[in-house]
């Protein structure tokens, strides 16, 4: 079950990829707006994202 603050920053991901920016510049963005990661311990990296727009798209 997603909260909807994960909800929200996979929305964010989303926007942020059909714009054009990559994995990695998609986890520094989330990074640099201080989203909280699901753990809220780490910080995004690339293949969180990358994984995680996968996933949600198959």
């Amino acid at each position: 079950m997603k909260c909807r603050a994960e909800e929200k920053a996979i929305a964010q991901m989303h926007e942020f990829r059909r714009s054009g920016l990559s994995y990695w510049k998609i986890a520094d963005v989330l990074n640099a707006m201080k989203v909280p990661t699901k753990t809220k311990r780490s910080v995004w990296q690339t293949r969180t994202v990358q994984r995680i727009l996968q996933r949600v798209d198959n």
